[in-house]
């Protein structure tokens, strides 16, 4: 029997080789991607404006992904606990993939130290559905508990929600103002404390 020549055994190995480079591009892509938006979303800035250390009960409102979650879950630590409120069930399905220890719940628990609620969409935001928030916040959350709220900032965009809108809300809803935060390029941070 006649053995194949050289290069056919090499071209057998090359889907292997095309795998392996694949995933290593995906990889390196991925870090990259998430090293980029931790240069504009600064969250352990974030989450040190907040005042988020280990032992604390926090919450993100609707998470979108488990970019903030995984966060959280580091800063807290494991005396610490992390809920998920309301996430959509890819999210929900995401959270049990990449951080189990956080809880995914269908509404606000009592009790948090913390919680986050990103409006980061540039699509029309309803005035009425944040104030709904911050009055389920308001009922829920114990005196001295923060809440972090990222929004879009930008003049250019019709319907957004801006700091003076929400802080006057927020007022409404038992809140007052801790810090307004503009270090974040396309955003601002307003946190939050219930009285």
């Amino acid at each position: 029997m006649e053995t194949p020549p050289r290069h056919y055994v090499a071209l057998a190995f090359l889907p292997i080789m095309l795998a392996a480079v694949t995933l290593a591009a995906l990889y390196f892509y991925q870090r990259g991607a998430e090293e980029r938006r931790d240069r504009w979303q600064q969250p352990e800035a974030v989450l040190d404006a907040i005042g988020v250390h280990p032992g604390m009960r926090v919450a993100e409102w609707h998470p979108s992904d488990t970019y903030f979650l995984e966060r959280l879950e580091r800063r807290v630590g494991t005396d610490g606990s992390v809920y998920a409120v309301g996430p959509s069930s890819r999210v929900a399905q995401a959270i049990e993939r990449n951080v189990p220890r956080v809880a995914v719940v269908p509404e606000l628990p009592s009790g948090l130290d913390a919680l986050l609620d990103l409006h980061v969409s540039a699509a029309e935001q309803e005035l009425l559905q944040v104030e709904k928030e911050l009055g389920e916040a308001g009922q829920r959350l114990t005196s001295g508990a923060r809440v972090g709220f990222i929004g879009v900032r930008g003049d250019r965009l019709d319907r957004i929600i801006g700091p003076g809108e929400l802080v006057e809300a927020a007022a409404g809803q038992d809140f007052r103002l801790v810090r307004k935060e503009d270090f974040l390029d396309r955003q601002f941070l307003l946190v939050l404390e219930k009285e």
